[in-house]
């Protein structure tokens, strides 16, 4: 597992959580722990979220 995830990015909803998984997994088997690079789409969500919705704007003409 280690070979194939060594250098590829992981994307996870709450990502901390499979990377503990993947700590607790590796050490039960005495497998050796990939090295990649991980990203956190729950965090991702939470920063969009925070930002204000793109609203259109509307133009109000009479006529």
């Amino acid at each position: 597992m280690a070979r194939l995830l060594h250098g590829k990015s992981v994307i996870g909803w709450n990502i901390d959580f499979d990377v503990r998984m993947l700590h607790q997994t590796c050490g039960k088997y005495g497998m050796e722990l990939p090295v990649c690079h991980t990203e956190d789409m729950l965090a991702f969500y939470r920063q969009l979220r925070q930002r204000p919705q793109n609203r259109r704007m509307r133009s109000e003409t009479k006529g």
